[in-house]
């Protein structure tokens, strides 16, 4: 009986840690902003996300958070490697994901201007 209340709570205890693993925290925006600064990204995209550089650069401002994770985690990872891509490779080898989680929410929070025409 003991060892089977063992068995029990070591599987209750596995299953509990499976499925906590896979709870995402909430991205720290305030960091991100910070990050952002940090990492340079005002120097290609503006210090509001907002007023590129160039105008090959993307304003990030208001991207969807899940889309800018996407996109920074490709870049770092090497899968993404057009257009300008290859330009920020630098800049995201050091990011670690929540990093990355941090500063695309920032860019989200963001508030987006019209394009100027």
């Amino acid at each position: 009986m003991q060892s089977t209340l063992k068995m029990f709570s070591v599987s209750l205890a596995a299953a509990g840690s499976l499925f906590l693993g896979n709870v995402a925290v909430a991205a720290d925006v305030e960091n991100g902003g910070k990050l952002y600064t940090e990492k340079m990204c005002q120097t290609c995209h503006g210090a509001e996300a907002n007023t590129p550089l160039a105008p090959g650069y993307p304003k990030l401002a208001g991207q969807d958070e899940t889309y800018s994770t996407n996109q920074i985690t490709a870049i770092k990872k090497g899968e993404r490697t057009n257009n300008l891509s290859l330009t920020m490779v630098p800049f995201t080898t050091t990011l670690t994901d929540e990093n990355i989680a941090d500063i695309a929410a920032w860019i989200a929070a963001q508030p987006a201007t019209p394009a100027s025409k």
